[in-house]
């Protein structure tokens, strides 16, 4: 966890979602309050047939060009954390889950589409 001196620093952090990299790795930034909302449905894309060792470093990579992403989730075994062929992508704005939307059957991840 990090803690913030003020505020607007954290608004200002978790508006970099998705932009930021550690280690090679995009961090997924949050509130840790659950005074924010959780899920947009409006703004989420249901992305299945998903290769089992799909990452999520996979997915925003794909979808990053498409516009801003709030949130990637492959939904996984609790036990094994395998994928279970489906995740969801947030995306910021409409015109961003529009575009993402052309990626239909289109795009691919181990050689699998996902549709």
């Amino acid at each position: 966890y990090v803690v913030f001196r003020n505020s607007s620093s954290v608004g200002h952090a978790v508006q970099k979602n998705m932009d930021l990299k550690f280690d090679g790795h995009f961090l997924r930034l949050d509130y840790a309050n659950h005074t924010q909302k959780r899920h947009d449905h409006k703004h989420s894309l249901f992305i299945g047939n998903l290769h089992p060792n799909a990452s999520e470093q996979q997915l925003i990579q794909i979808f990053k060009p498409y516009g801003r992403i709030v949130n990637v989730r492959i939904v996984r075994d609790p036990m094994t954390r395998v994928s279970k062929g489906f995740g969801y992508v947030t995306m910021a704005a409409n015109a961003d889950f529009g575009r993402a939307m052309r990626l239909n059957e289109v795009a691919e991840i181990e050689g699998r589409r996902m549709r």
